[in-house]
């Protein structure tokens, strides 16, 4: 694949994470490792993305939340 298909496919992947409940969609990223879940919630937004991240084990939380890069306030 090259690097505009992976972005494409990760676009892809974040958008239908965002259609499901956070609940849903933290009990399938569960399964993912965490770079890949670390890019899909760079690619929501932060609402989603805090949602996403309550559902998950504390600790896995806590180190997808270090891997997120630093953004200005507000949700996107």
């Amino acid at each position: 694949q090259t690097d505009a298909e992976t972005a494409a496919h990760q676009r892809r992947l974040a958008k239908i994470f965002s259609t499901m409940g956070a609940k849903d969609a933290a009990r399938v990223l569960g399964q993912m490792t965490d770079h890949d879940v670390s890019v899909i919630l760079n690619l929501l937004g932060d609402r989603q993305a805090a949602a996403i991240l309550t559902n998950l084990p504390a600790p896995r939380a806590a180190t997808l939340s270090q891997m997120q890069p630093r953004r200005g306030g507000g949700d996107q």
